[in-house]
C-alpha cells in the first residue's frame, strides 16, 4: 500500500522515538510527530534533519494527564516541554549520528 499521501500523528514511547523517526525517513513519509523537547538525545541530529516545521505545546506535567496504571505504579510524568513537530523523510537508507564515530 502506498502511504505517500498519508500524514500520520505519532506519539511514541521515549524507547521507540529513533526508530520512529529512522522509519520515518526510509519510508519517505510525512507524520507529526508530538514528543518532549529534550536535548542532547541520540535522536536529535534526525530531528532536526527531518523537521518541516514545529510547535511547543508546553510543560508536559500541565498537558499529559496522569492514568491509571501511573498512579498504581506511582510513577510521574517525565520533565520538559512537549512539542508538535511535522516531519518528513528522504529516503536516506541509514542514519549516523556524530556519536557513531
Amino acid at each position: 500500500m502506498d502511504w505517500s499521501l498519508e500524514c500520520f500523528l505519532l506519539h511514541r514511547l521515549i524507547k521507540m522515538i529513533l526508530r520512529t523517526l529512522t522509519k520515518l525517513d526510509r519510508e519517505r513519509a510525512t507524520a507529526l510527530v508530538i514528543m518532549l523537547d529534550w536535548k542532547g538525545q541520540i535522536w536529535n541530529d534526525l530531528q532536526h534533519k527531518l523537521s518541516v516545521s514545529s510547535v511547543v505545546l508546553g510543560k508536559a506535567e500541565e498537558i499529559l494527564k496522569v492514568g491509571e496504571m501511573m498512579k498504581k505504579n506511582e510513577l510521574k510524568l517525565l520533565p520538559g516541554n512537549l512539542i508538535a513537530i511535522k516531519m518528513t523523510g528522504t529516503g536516506q537508507e541509514k542514519f549516523c549520528s556524530e556519536r557513531c564515530g
